[in-house]
């Protein structure tokens, strides 16, 4: 008898492991990690230090030496591009969609939940 009691016990929590949520996260969870990670403001963060970034490299390559105006033409209309590319590649709503199948193929709703469980615990301790 204590050995059934045993294995029964025994399948109890083999059946608590198969239980697991390994469902891919739902769409409300990876919003939620989102927002709790400040994700989109971390995108709006690199546009400018593209931006930043695309003005020096341009003075560098200046180094205070003026430009006949056909050149600065040429050069103007290069950074346009580049920063309308950068744009384009920075864009929140075009990035968002990206972000979410990356985050479904990736975790488990259990993963993602631990994951929020702990950005929760850190964002409470630092306030």
């Amino acid at each position: 008898m204590k050995i059934v009691c045993a294995v029964l016990l025994a399948c109890g929590f083999m059946s608590g492991i198969a239980v697991a949520n390994d469902a891919p996260a739902s769409d409300a969870s990876i919003l939620e990690f989102l927002e709790l990670t400040n994700a989109h403001q971390l995108v709006d963060g690199v546009k400018s230090q593209v931006d930043s970034m695309m003005d020096a490299a341009k003075q560098e390559a200046l180094k205070g030496r003026p430009l006949t105006p056909e050149r600065q033409q040429v050069l103007d209309h290069m950074v346009e591009k580049f920063r309308a590319a950068s744009a384009d590649m920075t864009n929140w709503d075009a990035l968002l969609p990206m972000y979410m199948q990356m985050y479904r193929d990736t975790f488990t709703q259990d993963e993602l939940d631990g994951a929020i469980s702990f950005w929760q615990t850190c964002g409470a301790s630092s306030r």
